[in-house]
């Protein structure tokens, strides 16, 4: 939006401005406002919610708007928020003992106020501090482009086949009739006439090559190429599934075992050796304790079976061309902790004030991630793994934990030692601190 206006009401609350984003604090509150101005361009939503987090939402209402193509809407207490858009009439954090947030598209602008209806057209904030009773936020979108205007010395002449528009252009006045002709007056030029246009034939369906046939460098046209493999000329699987002989023993394969000793066709058994079992049982003692399935690319990195291309080195993993193995579960991913700090999830954690006091011997296996900030806990909250999936869990801490599943979501306050699953992009608030769950493919 580079076209923005605020107004302003009269009243004794607060409103603060910066370059695309803004705060309505109805009774201000200094920790509030101070997160606000001091937050990182992009991250002043996220810092109110620390600041609410860690001061136990024993703050005013307020209204927090971000907008930098969409519009991102936070409000908290009993302040109601209006828009001119249909998806959010009203937002209002009244009742909730969170915030709430939504976001709305606004690719054509918006206009979103609280207690504004009777701005002062004369006021235009934009940026710092002021009392106010309420504004107006008015984002417009920028006008469209038009279209560059015709040159004025061309002009388009002849018909069909045979117009141009090299002809320099000339007034009408300037025209000379042509001369008359003893015969008579010139007849006019003959019509081009349009060509009759070619008749369709449909073409023959196309034989698709064989998988073998296609450039191994263009994973589209591989997947392409199997597909059609499949079906025949009417669409009909040349192959159905023999589903009538499920207990049918697999007849021994000639196919060259991998250099691993594997063979690419057969679904690998955890190897039962009693450091393997130990391992799945949760003994080994690193928080690494359990094997996954996994569908390994050209480069050997596991993923999930369900992957289409590898979240290490982007490889395309077409289906079928990856044996399913038993894997110890690499790293899924990162934490990115509020300060930027970066903690591999390659095992299972437990953060605090003081982790390393903790003797539970349940959270034994934990690395411990010690992590200070007020109202954090000495042992705050687990992040455990299931599968390929991250888990959080608060460890019974004073003040609790907060998760925001993806940007605009609600907030979910954790019950003590219940896990709740997060999935790239989360965040997750503890006391005063927060971190971001970055996937495999950001932790490249």
């Amino acid at each position: 939006m580079d076209d923005v206006a605020l107004r302003l009401a009269p009243g004794t609350g607060l409103v603060a401005r910066r370059s695309t984003a803004l705060l309505y604090s109805v009774a201000p509150d200094p920790d509030l406002v101070a997160a606000f101005v001091t937050a990182p361009d992009g991250g002043e939503l996220q810092a109110l919610a620390s600041a609410t987090v860690a001061a136990g939402f024993a703050v005013g209402p307020f209204v927090g708007l971000a907008w930098d193509g969409a519009v991102r809407v936070m409000a908290f207490g009993d302040v109601a928020v209006e828009t001119d858009q249909p998806s959010l009439p009203m937002l209002s954090g009244a009742g909730s003992r969170t915030w709430v947030e939504h976001t709305v598209p606004a690719g054509a602008g918006a206009v979103v106020e609280v207690r504004g209806a009777d701005t002062d057209d004369a006021t235009d904030l934009l940026a710092g501090t002021v009392l106010a009773g309420g504004f107006r936020l008015e984002l417009r979108a920028p006008a469209p482009a038009t279209a560059p205007a015709a040159s004025p010395d061309v002009r388009a002449t002849g018909t069909g086949a045979d117009a141009t528009t090299s002809v320099p252009r000339m007034e009408p006045t300037a025209v000379a009739d042509p001369p008359p002709s003893a015969a008579g007056p010139a007849p006019a030029p003959e019509p081009t006439p349009e060509p009759e246009p070619t008749p369709v034939r449909a073409a023959p369906a196309p034989v698709a090559p064989a998988p073998t046939d296609v450039d191994p460098d263009d994973p589209v046209a591989a997947l392409a190429a199997i597909q059609a493999a499949a079906v025949g000329p009417d669409g009909r699987p040349l192959d159905e599934p023999a589903l009538a002989a499920p207990h049918a023993a697999p007849a021994e394969s000639d196919a060259e075992p991998l250099a691993d000793g594997h063979d690419p066709d057969v679904t690998l058994p955890p190897p039962a050796s009693e450091a393997l079992l130990a391992d799945v049982r949760g003994e080994g003692g690193d928080g690494r304790s359990s094997l996954v399935d996994a569908k390994l690319c050209g480069n050997g990195h596991a993923n999930a079976p369900t992957a289409a291309t590898c979240a290490v080195c982007g490889e395309f993993l077409a289906p079928g061309t990856a044996a399913v193995v038993h894997v110890r579960r690499p790293s899924l991913g990162r934490l990115q902790l509020d300060d930027g700090d970066l903690v591999d999830l390659d095992q299972e954690l437990l953060i605090g004030r003081n982790p390393d006091r903790d003797e539970d011997p349940g959270r034994s296996s934990l690395r411990r991630v010690k992590t200070l900030g007020e109202k954090v806990s000495r042992s705050h909250l687990e992040v455990r793994f299931q599968g390929w999936d991250v888990f959080v869990a608060d460890a019974g801490s004073t003040n609790g934990t907060f998760v925001v599943p993806h940007p605009g979501g609600q907030v979910v306050a954790l019950e003590p030692g219940r896990p709740q699953m997060i999935d790239p992009g989360a965040v997750v608030y503890f006391g005063s601190r927060s971190f971001t769950l970055l996937g495999r493919e950001e932790s490249r």
